[in-house]
Formats: structure tokens, sequence, C-alpha cells
């Protein structure tokens, strides 16, 4: 609120005598939102008679609105569900991660990079890519380029305690299908923060569209039927300190191949904040289902920029 106070202030002090009616009506809009908010602003001044002022406040009232919320911890972010959060960054959000994952039949690892980038006040947009390597137990490994992820969320709600967000994902096939990449798929998705006395509350849901894949092997090359997906997932972020920020969270994913079984993980973690916006993280997921990883443990380093 002081903030909007001070603006006002610095922007009444300007004497532009031929555009008087253009800074006072930022003038009057920023002093009113830091005395009585954005609700009884739209109330006090859109009106027919200055089009200009109206379309000024439409404007710039919603930023100032959403951005005088609770502490949503938005430089925190979900391991699981980085895409299907409601986070909106400052300004930049990048981080290098590697996993390594232990299923039935083999192991594999990953290295990749993702990132947010805040395009508007209340949107926000990103995306992921990166190599994998897969080793079978029985039989040669493979490896290649993983699909690139590319998402856009925008916010739709937030009160003093709650940010709703909707949001859609494209999967582009850059990836190789030795390794069952290679596949063009679209996800929708909505997602929740919730602010408590300490830490915040995640949830997101979504429906993924998967596309059929091909998938070569030293046996020839097979066409593989990919099955609609319901997502659901949870989480808390609960700070410990200033540095350090402890992460749980629940994913749930419906089979994605015919006949397959559900993904049910937990996993807990922990985000620790070296200065500067740097941070290492690092979390291990759990597999609770027969249609997930048996154990899959991340290890990043990240930035807010």
């Amino acid at each position: 609120m002081r903030i909007l106070w001070l603006a006002g202030r610095h922007i009444n002090s300007v004497d532009r005598p031929h555009t008087n009616g253009f800074f006072c009506a930022i003038r009057c809009s920023l002093f009113a939102a830091a005395a009585m908010g954005p609700a009884r602003l739209l109330g006090a001044h859109i009106n027919r008679r200055c089009p200009l002022r109206s379309a000024l406040i439409l404007l710039f009232v919603p930023a100032f609105a959403f951005a005088q919320g609770a502490d949503f911890m938005d430089g925190v972010r979900p391991f699981m569900s980085f895409i299907e959060d409601a986070a909106v960054t400052e300004n930049m959000y990048g981080e290098g991660q590697f996993q390594y994952a232990d299923f039935e039949g083999g192991s594999s690892m990953s290295f990749g990079v993702q990132g947010a980038y805040r395009v508007m006040p209340l949107m926000e947009a990103g995306g992921r890519f990166g190599f994998a390597s897969i080793s079978p137990e029985e039989g040669d490994g493979e490896s290649g380029l993983l699909d690139a992820d590319i998402y856009g969320r925008y916010t739709v709600s937030e009160g003093p305690k709650m940010r709703l967000v909707a949001g859609g994902m494209i999967n582009l096939p850059i990836g190789s299908d030795k390794i069952g990449e290679g596949t063009f798929d679209f996800q929708g998705f909505g997602a929740m923060r919730y602010a408590m006395t300490k830490g915040v509350m995640l949830a997101h849901f979504g429906l993924r569209i998967n596309g059929d894949s091909e998938v070569e092997t030293a046996y020839g090359t097979f066409d593989v039927e990919r099955e609609m997906q319901f997502l659901l997932g949870g989480g808390i972020l609960y700070p410990l300190n200033e540095m350090a920020t402890l992460t749980g969270e629940f994913d749930f994913e419906s089979a994605e191949f015919d006949g397959g079984d559900s993904s049910i993980q937990l996993a807990p973690g922990i985000d620790y904040q070296l200065g500067s916006g740097l941070k290492v993280r690092g979390a291990l997921a759990l597999g609770l289902s027969d249609g997930a990883p048996d154990m899959v443990l991340m290890a990043g380093v990240a930035k807010n920029l």
C-alpha cells in the first residue's frame, strides 16, 4: 500500500499542464487504491465521461489488487508438479535438475532445465526439456532427447488467502522414440495455492490427452496406444527458517496405457536458499503403486532472477 501512496505523490509532483488529464487519472487511481482498495476504486472512477481514466483503471487496478495478497511463497516450486502449480514468478525462474529413477525392469537418469517467465502481472509462461538415458535389466540401454513441454497459466482469482490459476501445456515431439518420446500431447489444468498461518498448501487437477507413440527396440518398431489421463495432486511448503523450506507432495496419474496401472507417488523434499536468489533443492519420490517408479531421486540448482 505504501508503494501505491508514494507513486501517487511522485506523479502529483510532476507539472505537465498539457497532460494534466492523463496524470490526474493515474494519480487519483493510485491514491484511491492505497486508501480504499480496488473494489471501491472501480466504482468511484469508471464513468462514461472520462473514457481515458476508465481505461487506465481497468488496465492497472488488477495488477495492484493481485499484488496486495498474502505471501504465497512463489519463489519455492514443487518438484513433481512444476507446471501444474499456482506460483507466479516475480520476474524469471530457472533450474537445472538431475533425476535418477529406479523401476521394475531397470533404471533411468535424466538431466534437464526448466524455467518460468512472468509475461504479464497475472500470467506466467515457461517450459522444460532435457536428455535421458534408460538402462534395462535385460538388453542394451538407450539414450536421447526428451520431449519439450511448453506451458502458460493465468491467475483467475486471488484473495487474501487463496490464489487460483488455469493453464495449459503442449508437449512438443522433439525427443527420441528410442526412449519412448516423440509424441504430441496436450494438457489442461487448474491449480491452487492457499496461504496458511505458516506455510502454503498446494493442490492441482488436470486432464492430459496423450498422442500415440512409436517405440523403436532391438526387436523392431512398435506402435503404442496411450490413454487420456486424469491428474490430481497436492502438497505443502513449510518454512523452517528464512533459508530452508520443507516440501511435501502427493501425485496421482491415471493409467497411461490400456490395461496399465495408475501412478501414485509421495515426495518429501527441501528447498535451501544460498543467497542472491540461488538455491539448492532435493527430493525423494516414493512409488506407492505398480504404475509408478519404485523411487525417484531429484536434485537441482535454481535461481530466482
